[in-house]
């Protein structure tokens, strides 16, 4: 558990804060970057595929594999998980398509084309992906929910984005979807669990960098990928399962980015900035905080 964690979580989050602060550059004091939206995309997509990708590393994962084991087999066994056949492995296919659309998105200076593009693009990701072809299986109906929450949650936050810089945006998604981790984990679905810790915690590495250069938003480029990796899991997850966890448990966490709106109210925005910095996190904390109780409520205690 510990090779997984530092792995498939600290190391992919130190990458995404590298990149993340190649892109806002914290240490200006006198002269503030505010055109570092690109790093978003790509700190999130990148460390959530290294997550992926990291139980392929036998390197790294294989106690007993030794120094027999070179870079070039790692890389070989990397790229072969990278053409996933089960539908829950192309959640890293997903991420990756997302964060090039956050990437696009940073680059289009019209603010209805940026829109209209990212909300399409999205939906077509996460149709033609976690529903291609060759799997029938998957009703129409499903994969039409799934792209219509992703785009809700997607049009819902955004513009609080757009609106909110700093961290308190950035570590409500730490509290969201390390929630999420560690629902995934209750149910059994390890490599969720270690995606959404990844992403989470490189939103906790943007909360750092925001702390130093407020102007940071995940607007125009971090919110595709937050989104979708919270939709995606969620849906995944309820697919997957075979525990306890009753069904709406894996509902719950997708109200997460509307009740950050809440946050907006005169009564926390009008307020000194600590206050937002904590009332945001906690409110989308409540909703993963309900699933948390539903799905360790339905554990076995033992004999």
């Amino acid at each position: 558990m510990v090779d997984h964690l530092l792995n498939g979580v600290l190391l992919p989050a130190l990458v995404a804060a590298a990149i993340l602060c190649a892109g806002w550059r914290p240490w200006r004091k006198r002269d503030r970057v505010r055109t570092g939206h690109w790093s978003a995309a790509i700190a999130m997509a990148v460390a959530g595929a290294m997550s992926f990708v990291s139980r392929a590393w036998p390197l790294w994962t294989d106690p007993d594999a030794g120094p027999t084991h070179s870079l070039a087999e790692a890389v070989r066994g990397s790229m072969i998980l990278l053409t996933p056949s089960a539908r829950i492995d192309r959640i890293v296919l997903l991420i990756l398509a997302t964060g090039g659309i956050g990437l696009a998105a940073s680059l289009v200076k019209r603010p209805a084309a940026r829109a209209i593009g990212t909300a399409g693009l999205l939906a077509l990701a996460m149709g033609l992906i976690i529903r291609p072809p060759d799997h029938p299986a998957f009703t129409t109906f499903g994969v039409l929910g799934l792209c219509a929450t992703a785009v809700t949650l997607w049009a819902m936050t955004e513009p609080l984005a757009a609106l909110r810089a700093g961290a308190s945006l950035p570590l409500s998604f730490l509290v969201l979807l390390g929630g999420v981790s560690w629902f995934m984990a209750i149910n059994d679905l390890l490599m969720l669990a270690l995606v959404c810790a990844a992403i989470g915690a490189s939103a906790g590495m943007a909360a750092i960098v925001a702390g130093l250069n407020p102007t940071f938003s995940l607007a125009r480029g971090g919110t595709p990928v937050l989104i979708a990796t919270l939709a995606v899991t969620m849906w995944l997850g309820a697919w997957y399962h075979q525990g306890d966890a009753p069904r709406i448990a894996f509902v719950l966490p997708l109200a997460g980015p509307a009740l950050l709106w809440f946050g907006e109210l005169p009564l926390v925005a009008r307020r000194r900035p600590w206050v937002g910095l904590l009332v945001r996190p906690a409110l989308a904390g409540i909703p993963v905080a309900i699933a948390l109780g539903l799905a360790m409520k339905g554990q076995p205690t033992g004999s």
